[in-house]
């Protein structure tokens, strides 16, 4: 019993999401996919008790959701999926999707600052993207440079 409970933990804990210069990388224990940003059409806040209905959940669902129904989750709003929902749904809780519509729900520690950190690399992957050859990354230190 102890064993498991260590690697319950474990599994828990390996689970992140984290945004990089070009993708935002969901990972869990069984799952790694990179969402482009090319992707993402929009990001926007809500309460998980607003996006899941706390009186039509039953059950364990119910009980999983009651203690975090007041947190804020960051919805992103897809074009499509990165890879098809049944497949996601094999590796991701349910909580992960708000409905059938390409959106998933995440719930980081700090939303604002997640958020905030998401955003800047979308705009900097937007704004490299535009540019021939740049990189974002390159073009933030072009940028730097120009105050030296």
């Amino acid at each position: 019993m102890l064993l498991l409970t260590l690697f319950l933990g474990a599994i828990r804990r390996s689970a992140y999401v984290q945004p990089f210069d070009n993708h935002l990388k969901l990972a869990t224990p069984f799952l790694q996919m990179d969402i482009s940003y090319r992707r993402i059409l929009q990001i926007t806040s809500a309460e998980l008790g607003r996006l899941f209905s706390l009186e039509k959940l039953k059950g364990r669902k119910l009980d999983m959701l009651r203690p975090i129904a007041r947190r804020t989750a960051l919805v992103i709003e897809l074009k499509g999926w990165p890879l098809p929902r049944w497949v996601l749904g094999m590796f991701l809780s349910p909580f992960f999707f708000p409905d059938d519509t390409p959106r998933i729900a995440l719930l980081v520690p700090d939303w604002m600052a997640f958020s905030d950190e998401l955003e800047s690399y979308r705009t900097l992957w937007g704004e490299g993207s535009l540019r021939p050859g740049g990189s974002p990354q390159t073009n933030l230190l072009a940028s730097l440079n120009k105050y030296r």
